[in-house]
């Protein structure tokens, strides 16, 4: 099964790609309609670059736009499986969720057929009562592909993106059908996250080398826009990305300092629609490996971005951060953390500055206590832990929401996945759970 380079560093964080928790247990991851609500899952945590690495200019790491080809490239159809609601998939996960309005969403992801075969993507819709699986176009000749972010600005105008073994690709919802879309051609390229303000105003962020990636779409065709690595840093990427309106964005990820012992740094970049500028924000635990995930804004003035940490060296818990923009700075807030474990907050969800809802998930130190989702809520002061129930029957780690949409404050979905084989790493099942203003549920997404 294919996982782009953001999913494999993102196992750590979410259980839906526990490796490392599954592993132990055998020896003993804006507003409405912002598909960035909800992040896609953590990556597994690579070492900072090393002292010798060097970094590169702003200039010197520009992409020259690519020119969009004139015929779109052939496709390979994954089928909508309407026939049948049992499982056939031998794994199926969903990395983002878009609600435009409370009684519809649409989530993307990705699924395999057998342990040996390749990703293909995969789309869900929600109408308000069940999910329903829809036919999405694979890149033709590439080994792999998966969809990593959505944003829908209605039920019937959704862009996502994703990653396939060559590269990039983007797919645009009509409300029919799904079209693939040609985005530019960068060498070891990942697209993280989407948010769009209009169907045909969209932006794109995540990595290619070691630098930073961001690209619009103008209704026509992708460009891409200049990004730069923060001083002091050997690479950088950015993981979520919110736009408020058409030219006002703000994109988060991370940073690897140059000096290995400085830890990987946190990053914010705002868009003003001509250029991007590095914000400074600052770091939960300065020399730890830090990540933003997520980030959603209510306004171009209000922003809230979540993430967690791990240990540069060694081993052990950390907890989860958030932090807020108010127009000039970030700040960082205190997250309500699951009182063990390893925490990660992968998604946030804002319908207003005092109005965000959090999810992400606690990976226990005890192997044998596995894992489980978790989900907080804003209210313009403070973090109030919130219960998220797992799928019920599971009796084994393995389980992570990958990121939320809340349509308003009464009403949020959020998506991820969690192993159905505590033996077998790669096998997963899709989940979602609502939220209605008082309590989370567990709702039953389809697999292919």
């Amino acid at each position: 099964m294919h996982l782009s380079d953001h999913h494999r560093r993102r196992l750590t964080g979410l259980a839906l790609a526990m490796a490392v928790a599954v592993a132990a247990a055998a020896c003993a991851s804006s507003h409405p309609g912002d598909g960035n609500k909800a992040a896609t899952a953590p990556r597994t945590t690579a070492a900072p670059a090393s002292p010798t690495a060097a970094s590169p200019s702003a200039a010197a790491i520009t992409p020259t736009p690519a020119a969009r080809p004139a015929a779109v490239p052939a496709v390979q159809v994954s089928p909508a499986s309407a026939a049948t609601t049992s499982r056939a998939a031998y794994s199926s996960n969903l990395a983002s969720v878009s609600c435009p309005h409370g009684s519809w969403c649409m989530a993307v992801g990705s699924w395999s057929p057998s342990q040996q075969s390749p990703s293909r993507t995969l789309a869900e819709a929600w109408n308000g009562t069940s999910w329903q699986i829809l036919a999405t176009p694979d890149p033709a000749g590439s080994a792999a592909s998966s969809l990593t972010s959505v944003s829908c600005t209605s039920a019937t105008r959704c862009m996502a993106v994703g990653d396939h073994a060559s590269g990039t690709f983007a797919e645009a919802w009509n409300g029919i059908s799904w079209q693939i879309l040609t985005t530019p051609a960068l060498p070891a390229s990942s697209l993280t996250a989407v948010s769009c303000t209009t169907a045909a105003r969209c932006v794109a962020v995540g990595g290619y080398g070691t630098h930073a990636l961001a690209e619009a779409w103008n209704g026509a065709s992708w460009q891409v826009l200049r990004t730069g690595n923060p001083a002091g840093t050997a690479s950088s990427s950015l993981t979520s990305v919110s736009c408020t309106i058409a030219g006002r964005c703000m994109a988060v990820g991370y940073a690897a300092a140059v000096n290995w012992l400085q830890g990987q740094l946190l990053i914010a970049e705002q868009w003003n629609g001509a250029s991007w500028q590095i914000l400074p924000t600052p770091d939960p635990l300065p020399g730890q490996i830090n990540s933003f995930w997520s980030v959603s804004c209510s306004s171009a003035a209000r922003c809230m971005a979540v993430g967690g940490s791990e240990v540069n060296q060694g081993a052990g818990p950390l907890p989860s951060f958030a932090e807020a923009w108010n127009g000039s700075n970030w700040r960082l807030v205190n997250a309500a953390n699951p009182p063990t474990g390893r925490r990660q907050l992968t998604g946030v969800s804002c319908t207003a500055a005092a109005r965000c809802m959090a999810v992400g998930n606690s990976t226990s130190i005890e192997a044998a206590k596995g894992s489980g989702p978790y989900a907080e809520t804003w209210n313009g002061t403070s973090w109030q832990l919130l219960t998220a129930p797992g799928p019920g029957s599971l009796a084994y780690p393995g389980l992570g929401l990958a990121g939320v949409s809340c349509a308003n404050n009464a009403s949020c979905i959020a998506a991820g996945g969690f192993f159905t084989n505590p033996g077998v790493t790669s096998q997963s099942s899709t989940l979602a759970e609502a939220w209605n203003g008082i309590s989370w549920r567990v709702l039953r997404p389809l697999n292919p």
